[in-house]
């Protein structure tokens, strides 16, 4: 499989999470423990996760695009996008255009709609007014 690895840090602070180092390191090991072709590195240094406009980000999403990656791993969805609505958004275009999105905390592939179950019946209104 095609996969992209993209990894963002923002401010020193977040450093502590992982520097962009650090983040390429797990990333790169888990494409090579899943036996994957690494075919793209997309990295944001220094730029909030608060902005859906980043070089590293519009790179991603133009190889999506253009079927240059079938699926991506990110640290974690925070790494992706600080709000949760940036992270949907996120997801379900990369869904659309058939690329898996895969977290390294998480076993499974992430999708739009399995996190809206992770909401639970509790954010029903959350989950009625996203339309994926």
């Amino acid at each position: 499989m095609r996969v992209g690895i993209y990894a963002r840090v923002s401010t020193e602070a977040q450093e502590a999470r992982g520097t962009i180092g650090s983040q390429l390191e797990t990333l790169r090991a888990k494409v090579a423990a899943e036996g994957d072709d690494l075919v793209a590195e997309f990295v944001d240094d220094g730029f909030s996760g608060a902005r859906l406009d980043r070089p590293g980000l519009d790179a991603l999403r133009d190889a999506a695009e253009q079927g240059a990656v079938e699926a991506v791993w990110c640290l974690s969805p925070d790494r992706l996008a600080r709000s949760f609505a940036y992270q949907m958004l996120i997801l379900d275009e990369l869904c659309r255009l058939g690329v898996v999105v895969q977290f390294t905390d998480s076993r499974t592939p992430c999708t739009p709609s399995k996190w809206l179950r992770l909401l639970g019946p509790a954010d029903e209104p959350v989950q009625a007014s996203l339309t994926l």
